[in-house]
């Protein structure tokens, strides 16, 4: 076998300069080999590009381009590849009319002597592997980006259409291992470099700066100076068509690194924005800050812990509480409650700065708007994202315990069952809302539960509320949602031990027993969890020892 520099074909001569050394290997198939030795030859094949041919192939193209195989050798001895000839191809014809195989060169940095060093192909291999990343990265974040900035798309929309046309290059059989499998490969795995954002880079720091001096602005201060509304809600549309459909990475490094003159620190304009939303009473401004919040949350998760702590948590405390349910403040309302939710979804802690609004009072309220008529789908809505921020609040107290809790303290005198209903058709489902984000959902942190199991668990912890947050019917229905999760999930599953809390509590602290049902299962279930190992999980043992003290605590009720 033969290893000869081929020209890159169709190729465009820009791709070809961004593609470099590390695309070698796979760059042409053995059907276009000839004419690329052929090509090679001619003088016009590209130093930086290699791939296998057959002997034959290389003697015939040798054969037929005698006379170019020597004046590109006689070139290349004297000007090196720089002047534009295929020293390589020569070498490489006169090699294969020799009968010398696997013959592997290109040319490296000129010499003393003012000729190219030359590269044996393991060694180039060896640089090819060291550059491969780097290359793959530049190229699939240019081309993306590019295709975003002339066509308008969204960044997943630009991933995809590459992905197709890629895909469709790849399926050509006289391109089959041609540069598309490489390229998807770049396009599908690059790292997406900030850096590269283009336009997008381009209006971030734009609409960022203007914001900022806006909000800087003297004649800003009192904010009712003149109607500057249409201006900043472009900007705010904008920014939030940016973070909606620009490269990720792009949108994070200009939020993380934006800083006006004369400031230091990271996050400026979140707390810029945060401002905004304080100041601006304006509702259609309050209802771009809000998704511009939470769409930032879903893409930069520790957002949530700095907004949790701003004034931002306070002034949607407020805005959820002032005529939620009055038309003209619907909208902001169920936003409100969403953003809300985000920022108590990770269980940190509340500032005590803070503490005086999320009082009582408040759990009180959130929990009336849940037993809401609801006579729209958009008060539907916000009835049931009402249940979700008071799941997510309640993720802030210690599991199952009943002293502190505002929450369980607030359903102690709640007289409705919407709630109730509520939460058991989201235990049914085994889905936790407070996750579902702004528009593609939230990363559960470390020890952070599950939010619909503790809220059961919670309840459940005491007589005082256990008995009177369901009816005897729903009961029956949570204990067949038990035993199916218990029984379907494998050991190693942490959520069978949440389960086994919320069946504790339902067997202890409700009116099961007053009129039992499928005893018998019950005492199957917990009989077989009993025959757990000791060499299994810490929750796999706790669970069996729960149901372990269930046998005994009720032994009297089995038979």
């Amino acid at each position: 076998m033969l290893l000869v520099t081929p020209p890159l074909l169709a190729m465009p001569s820009r791709l070809g300069c961004r593609l470099g050394p590390a695309l070698l290997p796979r760059l042409l198939d053995k059907g276009a080999a000839a004419a690329a030795a052929a090509a090679s030859v001619a003088g016009v094949s590209s130093p930086g590009f290699r791939t296998t041919v057959s002997d034959s192939d290389a003697s015939t193209a040798a054969t037929s381009s005698s006379s170019s195989a020597s004046r590109s050798a006689t070139q290349a001895a004297v000007h090196g590849p720089s002047s534009g000839s295929a020293g390589l191809g020569a070498a490489a014809a006169a090699a294969a009319a020799a009968g010398t195989t696997d013959v592997g060169l290109s040319y490296g940095p000129v010499g003393p002597d003012g000729r190219p060093t030359v590269i044996t192909s393991t060694r180039m291999q060896q640089m090819h592997n060291v550059e491969l990343h780097e290359i793959l990265d530049q190229v699939g974040s240019g081309l993306l980006q590019r295709l975003r900035d002339n066509a308008r798309i969204s960044f997943e929309q630009a991933r995809l259409v590459t992905t197709v046309l890629l895909e469709s290059l790849h399926s050509y059989r006289r391109v089959e291992s041609a540069f598309p499998p490489l390229l998807h490969d770049a396009v599908a795995y690059a790292s997406r470099d900030r850096n590269m954002g283009g336009r997008d880079s381009e209006r971030l720091q734009t609409i960022m700066q203007e914001l900022t001096d806006m909000k800087n602005d003297a004649q800003q201060r009192s904010w009712s100076i003149f109607d500057d509304s249409p201006v900043i809600g472009e900007y705010l549309q904008e920014l939030l068509s940016l973070i909606q459909d620009a490269d990720p990475e792009v949108v994070l490094g200009h939020v993380l690194e934006f800083a006006s003159p004369g400031q230091q620190g990271s996050y400026e304009i979140v707390e810029t924005l945060v401002l905004y939303y304080q100041m601006e009473t304006r509702t259609e401004l309050r209802l771009l800050l809000l998704k511009v919040f939470g769409l930032l949350c879903e893409l930069e998760p520790q957002l949530i812990d700095l907004l949790q702590a701003s004034v931002l948590s306070v002034e949607l405390a407020r805005d959820v509480l002032v005529e939620p349910f009055e038309l003209r403040n619907q909208q902001k309302t169920l936003d409100s409650l969403r953003l809300s939710t985000i920022l108590f979804s990770q269980a940190l802690a509340i500032p005590s700065s803070h503490e005086v609004y999320f009082n009582l009072s408040f759990m009180q309220s959130i929990l009336g708007m849940v037993e809401y008529e609801a006579m729209t789908e958009l008060e539907e809505q916000i009835t049931d994202q009402a249940c979700h921020l008071a799941l997510s609040f309640n993720l802030l107290y210690p599991n199952r315990q009943l002293e502190g809790n505002l929450i369980l303290q607030a359903l102690r005198t709640h007289t409705g069952k919407a709630m109730s209903e509520k939460t058991m058709l989201l235990f049914n489902r085994s889905h936790d809302p407070v996750l579902r984000g702004w528009r593609k959902g939230l990363p559960r942190r470390p020890n952070v539960p599950n939010s619909v199991l503790k809220f059961m668990q919670d309840v459940f912890s005491s007589r005082e509320t256990g008995e009177t947050f369901l009816y005897t019917n729903d009961l029956y229905v949570i204990v067949d949602v038990l035993l199916r999760e218990i029984g379907e999930r494998s050991r190693n599953d942490v959520l069978r031990l949440e389960y086994m809390h919320v069946f504790a509590g339902v067997l202890r602290n409700t009116s099961f027993w007053e009129e039992p049902r499928r005893v018998s299962q019950i005492k199957s279930c917990l009989m077989s969890l009993t025959r757990i190992e000791s060499t299994d999980t810490a929750s796999d043992e706790e669970a069996r020892d729960i149901a372990q003290e269930l046998l005994l605590e009720f032994a009297t009720k089995w038979d």
